[in-house]
């Protein structure tokens, strides 16, 4: 039989096609864990970012609607279905909740009582078109009962779904249009992020009004 090295020690051919054969073996099984180990990486980090946006966009919509004015009355809160109409929507827009706010002033020694006073600003959550087929969750802020115009931030562009529901003390209701405030409002968020083979994540909080 032919050898390779033609001297003792030498392998044959069927040894040398034995031993890259467990090579191949060997290197598929360690790139299957690299490559396993990469994707679970890269899945974690997404996780951590969706976690991060719903936390920042549930935070922000907590600290708003507790600054809510009840004497606002029926433009205090208010809260729209998602087919509902305000005459501030622009095409393509789906309005969902509407809030009349304080801002005060920085606390500042030198004001007069009346630069104390907090001014009232109405703040629009609505969503918008998407790349992807999502929709964009966005918060609008402009002054009350002054000329000026609206800012506009985009919370987040990865939102399937926007999910309000409004506690009078004895049931929930899936929009508000009262003229005082509900006992307590749920707030829940469905973000996926754009990675292959992704899932939505749900996220939810409740904001007691009382």
């Amino acid at each position: 039989m032919r050898t390779f090295g033609g001297g003792q020690g030498g392998l044959t051919l069927i040894e040398v096609l034995i031993a890259l054969a467990i090579s191949t073996l060997i290197l598929g099984w360690a790139w299957g864990l690299y490559s396993n180990g990469m994707h679970a990486y890269q899945h974690g980090l997404r996780e951590v970012a969706v976690t991060q946006e719903a936390r920042s966009v549930l935070g922000l919509m907590i600290r708003d609607i507790q600054r809510v004015r009840p004497e606002g009355g029926s433009d205090g809160l208010k809260g729209l279905k998602p087919g509902g109409v305000s005459p501030v929507r622009q095409p393509g827009e789906i309005d969902r909740l509407q809030l009349t706010t304080a801002v005060y002033p920085a606390a500042m020694p030198n004001l007069t009582p009346a630069e104390r006073t907090p001014t009232l600003q109405r703040i629009r959550y609505f969503l918008a078109p998407a790349a992807g087929g999502k929709l964009a969750l966005k918060r609008a802020v402009a002054p009350l009962g002054r000329d000026g115009m609206a800012r506009v931030m985009s919370l987040s562009e990865q939102v399937q779904e926007l999910d309000l529901r409004y506690f009078d003390g004895q049931a929930w209701h899936d929009d508000w249009q009262r003229p005082t405030l509900p006992r307590a409002l749920e707030i829940a968020v469905v973000l996926q992020d754009s990675g292959r083979g992704a899932r939505p994540h749900r996220f939810a909080t409740l904001v007691a009004l009382e």
